[in-house]
């Protein structure tokens, strides 16, 4: 058997594996459970002296930063 055909055997059966695999895949997740209870945090607002307004909103106890700037144009 040539390279090629060997090639081109090896191809076809991964092919078939993944479709056997894809298949198995397409199952019905489990059932969800109860809902945990969420609180939005409370923000806190200020605007700048040069009229750019700033909210604060505190998510967890590690501190990051997360910078959006929004124009009307």
């Amino acid at each position: 058997m040539t390279f090629t055909k060997k090639l081109l055997v090896t191809s076809i059966s991964a092919l078939c594996a993944l479709g056997v695999f894809s298949a198995n895949a397409k199952e019905t997740p489990p059932a969800g459970g109860q809902p945990k209870d969420f609180v939005v945090p409370q923000t806190d607002t200020m605007t700048l002296a040069n009229g750019l307004k700033v909210t604060f909103v505190p998510y967890g106890k590690t501190p990051k930063v997360t910078l959006q700037l929004r124009t009307n144009t």
